[in-house]
């Protein structure tokens, strides 16, 4: 009898183990659930997706400026890594930017931050005691936070609140900050959790109802992270970025503000030497009529009868330029851009100007060469315009096909983008 009251205890005991089992693991509070989004406290790697929509108004004008960034992320407590692009627009001003980054902490607790510049193709590094203010997955700015319980049966639950831009450390509101007071700006905060591991699986911030700032107005800000993951494949420097990487100054970097259009007129950095001529007066070249912005800046090397196509690359030896313009010539930018226009029929994009102008003014290509050519990945963080300026070098005849290849460029996409020159 004593046996059967024994065995009987035993199975209620299991029943209510399993009951409670059946009845699910509690949802965390919303502080616990933000205090760890991906289910641990410290040592664990992160990597995720954003998709990020940033649109503005300057105080007295009509122009808008918007910024798009597609960016992948990875963040640890000893590493950081950015990759993806930056699409840029201000009035009829459009740039896509590369953005590349990696932050390194060492033994000692400080940070070696290392940045790509499309502008010169080259890596630049500086040191600092903290992180650069990338993307973090850093919830704790989080107000007013709750937990909304999913219907029975989903397998996911969400948390709301709100958080303020400053805290999330998004590329692009650098230039807005620039153009529009963005301090104070609160962001609508959902996060969607797995019920079975309290990890992340989506965020999305919105523009509050705080549109209207002094200097202008925030129109739109949407902000979508997924794909995110815990503990995934390691990244490490590249060789070729720590070996080549150079001190950075203050004036290197990209600044999207600088596309902003006031008084229809884009501001861009101009060169020192170029004779400026009358911003007033269109100009004509065979071809079609040249804007306002060039006839500004051409020089005597763009009126001459040099020509950009049918050039021999030679052993290599000369700058793109020297083979152009003549060796001892001084060009700018718009040179290009007048020459282009005469030639092709067409005008070019400034940056399009700049990255040719870039090209043809520094190494030549056997000391590309020699100096081991750009990484395999390389033409695919390029912009559209470092590709353009490439396939027009390769199109001028500054460059033969083992050139292309032995720079490290890919010669089949060359070809595929000269004939739609």
């Amino acid at each position: 009898m004593r046996k059967e009251k024994r065995l009987s205890g035993l199975l209620c005991v299991i029943a209510l183990a399993v009951l409670a089992g059946a009845c699910g693991k509690k949802v965390p509070t919303a502080e616990e659930a933000l205090a760890a989004p991906m289910g641990e406290e410290k040592g664990i790697t992160v990597s995720a997706k954003y998709s990020i929509e940033l649109e503005a108004t300057p105080a007295q004008e009509d122009t808008s400026m918007s910024v798009k960034t597609s960016v992948s992320v990875l963040l640890s407590e000893e590493l950081q890594f950015l990759d993806g692009t930056m699409s840029v627009e201000a009035g009829e001003s459009r740039v896509e930017i590369p953005v590349k980054s990696y932050g390194v902490k060492d033994a000692s607790g400080n940070w070696t931050m290392y940045q790509f510049h499309t502008e010169t193709n080259v890596w630049t590094y500086s040191r600092a005691e903290a992180a650069a203010d990338l993307i973090k997955l850093d919830l704790s700015g989080v107000r007013d936070a709750t937990v909304q319980e999913a219907e029975k049966g989903s397998a996911v639950y969400t948390v709301t609140g709100k958080i303020s831009l400053s805290a999330l450390g998004i590329p692009g509101t650098e230039a807005l900050d620039k153009l529009v007071d963005i301090s104070g700006l609160m962001l609508d905060f959902t996060a969607v959790y797995d019920k079975k591991t309290d990890t992340l699986q989506t965020i999305t911030y919105d523009l509050a109802d705080q549109a209207g700032q002094s200097g202008g107005t925030v129109t739109k800000i949407h902000v979508e992270v997924d794909s995110i993951e815990s503990n995934p494949e390691p990244v490490t420097v590249p060789d070729e970025v720590t070996d080549t990487a150079a001190a950075a100054t203050e004036e290197e970097g990209f600044d999207p503000g600088e596309l902003y259009v006031r008084d229809e007129e884009p501001v861009v950095s101009q060169p020192e030497e170029a004779e400026a001529g009358g911003l007033s007066d269109f100009g004509t070249a065979e071809g079609g009529e040249v804007s306002s912005s060039i006839t500004a800046w051409i020089s005597d090397a763009a009126k001459s009868d040099r020509t950009l196509k049918g050039h021999e690359p030679g052993d290599g030896s000369k700058t793109m330029g020297e083979l152009v313009f003549g060796e001892g010539v001084e060009f700018n930018p718009f040179d290009i851009g007048y020459k282009i226009l005469e030639e092709y029929g067409y005008e070019v994009d400034y940056y399009v100007m700049d990255a040719l102008f870039q090209f043809m003014v520094s190494a030549t290509p056997n000391e590309l060469i020699n100096m081991g050519g750009y990484p395999p990945e390389y033409w695919e963080m390029t912009g559209e315009h470092e590709r353009l300026a490439w396939t027009y070098l390769y199109d001028f005849g500054c460059l033969s096909d083992e050139m292309v290849t032995g720079i490290g460029l890919p010669l089949d996409k060359i070809q595929a983008m000269k004939s739609e020159l």
